[in-house]
């Protein structure tokens, strides 16, 4: 987050879209994770709901309650199914001001951050993380797509809003069908897995793979819009110009994380840490 934010601070002060001083200010929030923002890069707002949800998991398992987590995330979804279920009423027949206040709720920031309606997507992964650690069952299965419903209201419910929706005209449906297609080779993958257990290097490509995403998910908004700007005004059309920003932020993702990130936890003595960690782990310490 450190690196590619000082990368997003670099490539706004080189094109001047907002002072310096703002500029200085919205990097510092994200510096130290501040919860409101403004940010350096829009997609910070994601790691401050993370953080929440980790706060929350936290809070649940120091309570020293066996089965806590899994009580606690029926109950949370719950609250979220009855929320979107509010939101629904409203947008097909009227809820009154309840159903108003639902709906401006819907795409609110401190909805999102708050995990009322991001939380559906955090529940999916425990519900599948469940099914997976102790087999599929029909209760477990209803919970997974309860959860899934409320996934696919709260990508609707933020891409109505899009300038992609907005002004030029797109379908709110296309987002939702790509994520349920990742979603889908995602589940097929994990399936095929425990069948067929992919050799070491399958497994190392995957890693790095999955390595890449963070630093994907930090250059691709500012940086890679950066980047689209300039392939595009150098003629290369608009087609032509987003494959090659896509190629090119891939490529700092990958060698972010195959040798930059290696090479700094090293540096600031992380590795020496996490292996301290396993060691009083493995001993019980």
């Amino acid at each position: 987050m450190i690196f590619f934010s000082l990368l997003a601070f670099c490539v706004i002060l080189q094109v001047d879209t907002v002072s310096k001083e703002l500029a200085v200010r919205r990097l510092i929030n994200t510096l130290i994770l501040w919860p409101t923002g403004p940010w350096i890069d829009g997609v910070v707002w994601t790691l401050v709901t993370e953080a929440m949800f980790y706060i929350a998991i936290t809070l649940i398992i120091l309570s020293g309650r066996g089965g806590a987590v899994e009580v606690a995330a029926r109950y949370a979804l719950m609250v979220v199914t009855a929320f979107w279920i509010v939101v629904l009423l409203h947008v097909l027949v009227g809820f009154g001001s309840i159903g108003a206040a639902s709906l401006r709720l819907a795409t609110s920031f401190g909805a999102r951050v708050m995990l009322l309606t991001t939380g559906g997507f955090f529940l999916l992964g425990m519900f599948g993380n469940e099914i997976y650690r102790k087999g599929l069952s029909a209760p477990r299965m209803a919970w997974v797509l309860v959860s899934l419903a409320c996934c696919v209201m709260a990508i609707v419910s933020r891409a109505i809003g899009t300038h992609g929706v907005v002004q030029f005209h797109q379908n709110p449906a296309v987002p939702v069908v790509v994520w349920l297609s990742c979603l889908v080779v995602c589940v097929v993958a994990m399936v095929a897995e425990t069948h067929r257990p992919p050799g070491r290097n399958v497994r190392a490509f995957a890693r790095t793979l999955g390595l890449m995403t963070y630093p994907l998910y930090l250059v691709h908004e500012i940086t890679g819009g950066w980047l689209l700007g300039r392939l595009a005004e150098g003629g290369l059309g608009r087609w032509g110009a987003a494959v090659l920003a896509g190629l090119i932020v891939l490529a700092i993702s990958y060698v972010f994380a195959k040798w930059l990130e290696p090479w700094i936890r090293q540096a600031l003595g992380f590795n020496d840490l996490a292996r301290r960690v396993r060691l009083r782990s493995g001993s019980g310490g």
